[in-house]
C-alpha cells in the first residue's frame, strides 16, 4: 500500500517509512494537487484535514487523532494497515527511496572508525546517498514500534 500524507503529517510519514511503507509526504502541495499525484500514483491520502473532501474520486484516509499512536492505529482500524517487520527500515526515512544494500569497504570513509570496526552490513538511499547501518538507535526504534504495534 502506498500512501501521500498532507502537511500535518510530516512525522506519520517517517514512521511510516520506517515500518516500510511507500509513504510520500507533500507539505505544501494544494488538495488538488495531492489528489492528482495520489490518483497518478495510485495512493491513498491521508490527511487531518477535513476540507479535503471526499469527492475527488480518489481514496481518501482522514485520521484525527494527534499523537503518533493513534494515527497508525487509526490507519490500521480504516484500512487493515498489515505491518511487515521484514520490511522494518527498508525505506530512505527522509527520501522515501528504497534503500540499496551497499559493501562495507564503500563506506569506510563515511562512517564514524567504530562503526566500521562493529557493524558488517551497510544501506544507501540512492537519492539522497544517506547510509544506514543497524546501530543503538534500530534497537530504540524497534522498542517504540513494539509498543505501537501491541496497542493495536
Amino acid at each position: 500500500m502506498k500512501f501521500l500524507l498532507t502537511r500535518e503529517l510530516g512525522r506519520l510519514s517517517r514512521w511510516l517509512r520506517i515500518l516500510g511503507f511507500d509513504a510520500r509526504y507533500e507539505p505544501s502541495g494544494s488538495k488538488a494537487f495531492c489528489m492528482l499525484e495520489a490518483l497518478k500514483e495510485e495512493r491513498v491520502v491521508v490527511t487531518r484535514n477535513m476540507r479535503f473532501g471526499r469527492r475527488h474520486g480518489g481514496s481518501v484516509v482522514f485520521l484525527h487523532a494527534n499523537d503518533l499512536k493513534g494515527q497508525i492505529l487509526e490507519l490500521q482500524g480504516q484500512l487493515g494497515l498489515a505491518v511487515d517487520r521484514s520490511l522494518f527500515f527498508s525505506r530512505c526515512i527522509l527520501c522515501n527511496e528504497p534503500l540499496a544494500a551497499i559493501p562495507k569497504a564503500v563506506v569506510e570513509k563515511e562512517v564514524p572508525p567504530y562503526v566500521f570496526e562493529t557493524v558488517d552490513v551497510f544501506r544507501r538511499c540512492p537519492a539522497c546517498r544517506r547510509v544506514y547501518w543497524k546501530g543503538t538507535h534500530w534497537e530504540n526504534v524497534e522498542e517504540i514500534i513494539t509498543s505501537l504495534l501491541c496497542a493495536a
